[in-house]
């Protein structure tokens, strides 16, 4: 059986940047996994290896010609054989726009669509660094990389980042090497979105640089259909309990593992239940046993001479369930969690008193469902979301990033997961 635990939460949450490390799919089927702990075995490996390719000089909100890719790359069902580097930071499958001035949530109809975003700001080449690209392997393992270095915004140039941004033939991932991820005040994004801007799936974007991790890697990539992504063996139904104080600032959870469905969980439990049989009988040829016991049988015995008897009964059942499941465990920085359509979901964080505190809520395809602000956050430092918003925005899985300014005084994110159900 999993050992169910105890926590108790005061305000003080977490003390710095932390993020989900995985998320998706989006309505394509796109799923992304990073290299921050804990990870789930999907992830990229984090290299970073600079690039001795072809160095392009782009202008301020520029898009590069077309660089002709040695293989096809299949993105969101289109075969691709060309590219464009954009010098605001992203990948450009459809040569449409350079994407002034600053990063979108994917996916979002507005142009540019059809992109894979490492860095997606107001960039600003002029100012010093560079911007290359190269290709390598054999085929069927071929791949393209994009490479910035310390490439600045605009327009003095400040906050360089350094980023890569590798395609791969077959396997047809997408993977950022962040070496030195930064942002200016104005949103930084990275994602990526279909053609259309109807499908999409965002792996980060903020304005502020702290919430950013370097010396990370994200992979995004897709998971073919009717494959499972991870097979989980149990001994006992998962379940969650949570008791809610609003008196603050403690509260109290007492929780498992919460499972959503998308995997398989193969569930095998033994046990071995004793029943004990309490006998009355009398002196007359044919007696009648009364049983207490955790089923319910009814017999007619013929006793011996003997008029005392005591019978022991063993039984051992095996029971093999498959239940589905998925292995992503619910975060407990949202109560309660799960949520049902008719409750008050609360995001609670380690802010500083009197600083602002944004929650963004996100559906499982990456569109944004719910913007919260709380303009002073006392000594609680909790955001509420009306039952009646809940309501219209589930069920589903959706992914919650709270924005804050630390105690400690550092701009800092928390990503958690969210399960609403009917």
């Amino acid at each position: 059986m999993r050992a169910a635990w105890v926590a108790v939460f005061l305000p003080l949450l977490c003390c710095g940047p932390a993020r989900a490390q995985w998320g998706g799919p989006d309505a394509f089927g796109y799923q992304w996994s990073d290299t921050i702990t804990p990870v789930d075995g999907q992830e990229p490996a984090y290299a970073w290896n600079p690039i001795t390719g072809t160095q392009i000089t782009l202008g301020d909100d520029q898009l590069s010609a077309g660089i002709a890719l040695p293989f096809t790359f299949q993105f969101y069902g289109t075969s691709y054989a060309t590219v464009y580097i954009s010098s605001n930071g992203f990948i450009s499958f459809t040569n449409d726009s350079q994407g002034c001035c600053s990063g979108v949530n994917p996916p979002n109809a507005s142009i540019p669509n059809g992109f894979a975003a490492f860095h997606w700001n107001d960039m600003y080449p002029p100012s010093g660094g560079t911007i290359k690209w190269t290709t390598g392997g054999s085929s069927p393992n071929q791949y393209f990389v994009s490479e910035f270095i310390n490439i600045g915004h605009c327009c003095g140039g400040t906050n360089p980042a350094s980023v890569q941004c590798w395609l791969y033939e077959t396997s047809n991932d997408i993977v950022v090497q962040m070496l030195t991820m930064t942002s200016d005040g104005s949103q930084t994004t990275i994602g990526i979105e279909n053609a259309a801007g109807t499908q999409g799936l965002l792996y980060q974007s903020s304005s502020t640089s702290g919430t950013f991790k370097s010396n990370e890697a994200v992979r995004f990539y897709l998971t073919p259909a009717g494959t499972p992504t991870e097979t989980h063996t149990a001994t006992a139904t998962p379940t969650s309990t949570v008791t809610w104080n609003p008196s603050f600032p403690t509260y109290t959870t007492t929780d498992t593992p919460v499972w959503c469905p998308t995997r398989t969980l193969t569930d095998t439990r033994t046990s071995t239940p004793t029943r004990t049989r309490t006998a009355t009988r009398t002196d007359s040829p044919t007696a009648t046993r009364t049983h207490t016991h955790t089923a319910t049988p009814t017999e007619t015995a013929t006793p011996t001479d003997t008029r005392t008897a005591t019978d022991t009964v063993t039984a051992t059942r095996t029971a093999t369930n498959t239940p589905t499941a998925t292995a992503t465990v619910i975060n407990p920085h949202a109560f309660p969690n799960p949520a049902t359509a008719g409750d008050d979901v609360y995001f609670v964080s380690d802010a500083k008193a009197g600083e602002k505190v944004q929650v963004d809520v996100y559906n499982s395809a990456g569109v944004l469902a719910a913007t919260l602000i709380l303009d002073s956050s006392g000594p609680q430092s909790y955001v509420k979301w009306p039952k009646a918003q809940v309501a219209t925005a589930g069920p589903g899985v959706f992914v919650y990033r709270i924005h804050y300014t630390s105690r400690a005084g550092v701009p800092a994110t928390y990503v958690g997961k969210l399960l609403i159900q009917r």
